[in-house]
């Protein structure tokens, strides 16, 4: 992951767990603990269960998007997404309370 900012330049690597093995292990061994327990996803869950029981998305307009890249490259961009996408955060409010224009039906 690389992160870049007027004022920030930061990398990080992650490494994947095999969480198969981790449970294989802690099954073998009950005193050792799984590295992600099911009892410690609850916000997750919840979040994946409104996500999952929710209306399905609306497509964004083609007139609020520009394509860019190359072939197996190519990919959308939402207009002005990055102002948005911080509007969201800072406020905590989806994009349609904010009025972003693909919102609009």
């Amino acid at each position: 992951m690389r992160l870049v900012t007027p004022t920030v330049d930061l990398s990080k690597q992650y490494a994947r767990d095999d969480l198969l093995a981790d449970l294989i292990a802690a099954r073998r061994d009950p005193s050792r603990p799984l590295a992600c327990d099911v009892r410690d996803t609850g916000a997750f869950m919840r979040v994946m269960e409104a996500v999952r029981t929710a209306n399905d998305p609306r497509p964004i307009g083609e007139a609020h998007v520009t394509w860019a890249g190359e072939g197996d490259d190519r990919h959308p961009v939402v207009h002005d997404i990055g102002a948005w996408c911080a509007r969201v955060s800072a406020e905590q409010r989806t994009f349609a309370e904010l009025g972003a224009p693909w919102t609009h039906a």
